[in-house]
């Protein structure tokens, strides 16, 4: 039973991220790997980005870690925090994103 309640919570928190975020919903797995070129200021490099979010208080994986053809891809795990708090890691992020 704990497995199956772990998929579903784990699926809810990556589907309420995703429509907080604008993004498409999970089909499985514990991140949202995503282009964030729309917050690139028209560059194709994520890292700038990256560092807003780390001053943030928050930490993302760089895509260009999975090759050159994602430097501006952005990994965000969503199962590193209980819900509540990846709640707010999510407003922060868009605040972020909105800035």
């Amino acid at each position: 039973s704990w497995l199956s309640e772990a998929r579903s919570q784990l699926a809810e928190t990556g589907a309420r991220t995703a429509r907080a975020l604008n993004l498409p919903e999970p089909a499985g797995g514990t991140f949202l790997f995503f282009d964030a070129s729309p917050w690139l200021d028209g560059g194709d490099d994520a890292l700038p980005l990256l560092e807003r979010c780390l001053d943030a208080g928050l930490l993302l994986t760089p895509g260009a870690s999975c090759g050159r053809d994602y430097a501006s891809w952005v990994r965000l795990c969503f199962s590193n925090l209980p819900p509540d708090q990846m709640d707010e890691a999510t407003t922060r992020l868009s605040e972020v994103l909105s800035a």
